[in-house]
């Protein structure tokens, strides 16, 4: 598996962008947030989250699938959201993830090791 260093996160929310940040910093990579739009670039890894403008967000885990057909899309949500979680796994994301989750994502995708 390749290691992980450059990511996007595709979130308003600055919670999540600081929690994705501490940990992918503290591997020796960066996080670059995005509040919606996707600007073509090349990045290791992108992270969506689902807890806001799901169905444009879907629609992005789709486009970003179609042109990157390995990168890792980690998207995320409330554990409860079971449709957005279906919804963002047929439209390409390789995993779906709960809110409490993204840091040991996060860790696991930098190689760092996960307690």
């Amino acid at each position: 598996m390749t290691t992980v260093r450059d990511i996007v996160l595709i979130s308003a929310d600055l919670m999540f962008a600081s929690r994705l940040e501490v940990v992918v910093r503290a591997g020796g990579g960066g996080v670059r947030t995005r509040s919606s739009a996707w600007e073509p670039e090349r990045v290791d890894a992108v992270f969506v989250d689902l807890n806001d403008d799901v169905a444009a967000r879907t629609k992005l885990i789709a486009l970003l699938r179609a042109l990157e057909p390995v990168m890792p899309i980690i998207a995320f949500c409330g554990h409860e959201e079971k449709e957005r979680r279906s919804q963002a796994m047929a439209a390409g994301a390789t995993q779906v993830v709960t809110n409490g989750g993204l840091q040991g994502v996060a860790l696991r995708l930098i190689g760092a090791p996960v307690s």
